[in-house]
């Protein structure tokens, strides 16, 4: 069996044409994947913290607002329920290694996001904690944590509309 000259270089000029065209198609198979799963990210974490965020405006700082003016105007606590920490930040909690996928300082702030989230949730346990026990000792100091609490999930709110315009880019 004979090969002429046209024939192998036909052949190896095929072979090389075919290894680019498949490198090629894979690089943007890749970067259309990579894409697609930053999007995913930024969707489902834009969601979260938009109604971790709304929920907060229109619900937790209204509270924490008339708990402030009846423990300074009337001198009692109020009643402050607490549901804990578990419907918080699950989205976020559960992206793990997918966050990687958006930029290393738009995963930073948000990382700062959640975890201002996760310290003004301690303070809400520590304020049903003393409105439980209703010591008429600690009322300064519960004043106190209502005010921090409410300037706390303020600048959160404040805090959450950049970062989700920045997550709306993907």
């Amino acid at each position: 069996m004979s090969f002429s000259l046209a024939q192998i270089s036909g052949a190896l000029a095929g072979g090389i044409v075919g290894g680019f065209a498949g490198f090629v198609s894979n690089s943007i198979q890749q970067r259309l994947q990579s894409i697609q799963a930053r999007r995913s990210v930024a969707r489902a974490l834009l969601g979260e913290m938009g109604a971790i965020s709304k929920r907060i405006e229109l619900e937790y700082l209204k509270k924490l607002s008339l708990e402030l003016s009846i423990m300074k105007s009337e001198g009692r606590y109020p009643s402050h329920r607490f549901r804990g920490q578990k419907d918080l930040g699950r989205i976020f909690c559960s992206l793990g290694e997918h966050l990687g996928s958006l930029p290393s300082e738009l995963v930073s702030e948000l990382v700062s996001w959640y975890l201002s989230l996760a310290i003004y949730q301690e303070r809400e346990s520590e304020l049903h904690e003393l409105s439980s026990h209703r010591s008429a000792e600690f009322m300064e100091y519960a004043i106190e944590l209502v005010e921090l609490q409410h300037a706390g999930y303020s600048g959160l709110v404040q805090i959450a509309r950049p970062l989700m315009t920045q997550l709306s880019a993907f």
